[in-house]
């Protein structure tokens, strides 16, 4: 996750983001619900650098 979370900050490629952009949130809940708690603050990182 850190990784792609980085890859996602680092990259001003619409399709990379727009791809990394859909699949990350998907994941970060899959983190948040496994009770992963370093994950979540990754998570609460991730939501704030997302435009919405």
């Amino acid at each position: 996750m850190d990784a792609l979370t980085a890859r996602y900050l680092s990259t001003n490629h619409p399709i990379l983001t727009t791809m990394l952009g859909g699949y990350l949130p998907a994941a970060l809940v899959m983190v948040q619900r496994s009770g992963r708690r370093r994950l979540l603050d990754l998570a609460e990182h991730h939501e704030r650098a997302m435009p919405r």
